[in-house]
């Protein structure tokens, strides 16, 4: 077959995607909604079950309620209070193409004006993806990291309802497009 009309493929990864945002808010009022262990932490306060796994510490297993059949089980990297805080991530249910995940996030301090979140997700593929697949993986990845991003930003500005508001608004928009058909 001529070279031109060869599939051409990407790699399983690792591939990194990143994102930030800056938030009204000091890192002391935004790391709790990150730590798995606080029970403070963001998807805790949604109504999502996150557990730690007994006998292992830094493991713990999450229940989303928008995806009652997935049991995500996350096992914390690295943390380092109000600076720091990263987990890699193993869903029982395969979503997209994705494997395996990690999230790192990092806040920088900002004085009076709040602090910057930042982002790099780690993602591994189930396989070598054609140019075309990874290009909708990409759009996909890239939208969930901003879109976590600003859950948070808006979880610790103005509070837990307002973020399950946005959270219907996203659901209606998507079942608007019929995309969950």
């Amino acid at each position: 077959m001529l070279p031109f009309f060869r599939r051409k493929v990407v790699p399983a990864g690792p591939h990194e995607f990143g994102a930030e945002i800056e938030i009204g808010c000091p890192a002391s009022e935004v790391y709790p909604l990150l730590d798995l262990a606080d029970p403070r932490h963001a998807k805790r306060q949604l109504g999502d079950r996150v557990q730690a796994v007994i006998g292992e510490p830094g493991k713990f297993t999450m229940v989303v309620s928008e995806l009652p059949a997935a049991v995500f089980t996350l096992a914390v990297t690295a943390e380092e209070c109000e600076r720091e805080y990263a987990f890699s991530c193993v869903s029982s249910v395969s979503f997209s193409r994705v494997a395996r995940s990690h999230e790192h996030y990092v806040l920088e301090d900002m004085g009076k004006a709040g602090c910057r979140l930042i982002l790099t997700q780690t993602i591994e593929f189930d396989r070598e993806l054609s140019e075309d697949e990874y290009g909708m993986e990409a759009m996909m990845l890239t939208f969930a990291g901003f879109s976590a991003l600003a859950k948070i930003k808006l979880h610790a500005e103005e509070g837990v309802e307002a973020v399950k508001a946005m959270s219907e608004a996203q659901m209606a928009a998507l079942d608007d497009f019929d995309c969950l058909d």
